[in-house]
């Protein structure tokens, strides 16, 4: 291998080394990287905000249905069966060194709902109710996750 060939597979070897897949797990606050991950707060007994914060290159649809997967954990775990997104941020963090080590720029993408928590299905509101448990089996499938523990 040419020396300019085997310092490009060196470089995207170190790259895919940073930015492996995007887990679905509870983010540890306590760190001190910025690990990807879920995040709630509770704002009422019904609503909470959920944010999911993952690599720059994730894509945003993984994003989003990580973040409605965490939506739908959250509605099931608190004994209500739908939820309904009342607002939405995303947002971009650039945070130097974003693979520890390199000295490299990196990214954070990062998606809030506002969620409100619901027993029944509300057919006057005008926003989408989704249905927590249907939602959690679909995504789930989609990608390969285990089921939630009761």
């Amino acid at each position: 291998m040419r020396r300019p060939d085997a310092l490009l597979v060196g470089c995207l070897l170190l790259v895919a080394a940073c930015e492996g897949p995007t887990p679905y797990v509870p983010r540890d606050a306590s760190s001190f990287f910025k690990q990807p991950g879920y995040r709630e707060l509770e704002l009422s007994q019904d609503s909470y905000r959920v944010s999911y914060r993952c690599g720059q290159y994730t894509p945003a649809d993984r994003i989003a249905d990580f973040t409605l997967l965490r939506c739908a954990d959250l509605t099931q775990e608190q004994g209500f069966r739908y939820f309904v997104v009342e607002d939405v941020s995303d947002q971009t963090e650039w945070i130097p060194g974003g693979c520890v080590g390199l000295g490299s720029e990196g990214g954070y993408s990062v998606i809030v709902y506002t969620v409100q928590l619901l027993r029944e299905n509300p057919v006057d509101r005008l926003a989408v109710a989704y249905d927590a448990a249907v939602l959690e089996r679909e995504l789930r499938a989609r990608y390969s996750l285990p089921p939630r523990s009761p």
